[in-house]
């Protein structure tokens, strides 16, 4: 009876495992309200959204609406302070789930994490592109990078906090408008 169980179960089992670790993470999704904050891993986080001319110079068609956007982060204390790595992602994204492109324009954030400091906001300027008819009403979805740049780190202790971290990307911040 136990040699059945387990020829049966054990593949059973690490089919499920192999399956539950490949299957994408459900994100964990925090909406904003309009004007407010998100505050996640000691980093507050605000947007803005203008309508913009396109700035390439050619004539504006009906078509397509160019849009800036303006993420706004600051650190909160020590800890925001190290977590200075650019969001994992950053997009436009209407009510029926459609998502659209941002392009990076200007990042003012310090490359060095001895630079970044506390309680000092650092704009994040992007450029997209949406059909004119979801041009008022696209949100704005942050997903915050779980990097740390700790100073004076050796890279085993890097590595070591990398492998043994159980924080995941699954986080996102929804801007609504």
């Amino acid at each position: 009876m136990l040699s059945v169980v387990l020829v049966v179960g054990a593949p059973s089992w690490l089919g499920y495992r192999a399956y539950d670790m490949l299957q994408p993470p459900q994100d964990v999704v925090r909406v904003v309200p309009v004007g407010q904050a998100g505050v996640w891993q000691h980093v507050s986080w605000r947007v803005s959204v203008e309508k913009v001319p396109d700035p390439t110079g050619k004539p504006d068609t009906s078509d397509r609406q160019w849009l800036k956007v303006v993420a706004t982060r600051t650190a909160l204390d020590a800890e925001g302070a190290i977590r200075h790595g650019a969001p994992a992602e950053v997009r436009l994204v209407d009510r029926a789930g459609r998502k659209w492109q941002l392009e990076t324009m200007n990042n003012e954030t310090p490359t060095d994490v001895k630079e970044n400091k506390v309680g000092t906001p650092y704009r994040l300027e992007m450029l997209g592109v949406v059909p004119p008819s979801v041009a008022d009403q696209v949100e704005v979805i942050i997903r915050p990078s779980s990097y740390r740049d700790v100073p004076d780190q050796s890279a085993a202790d890097f590595m070591k906090d990398a492998f043994n971290s159980g924080e995941k990307d699954d986080r996102v911040l929804r801007f609504r408008r």
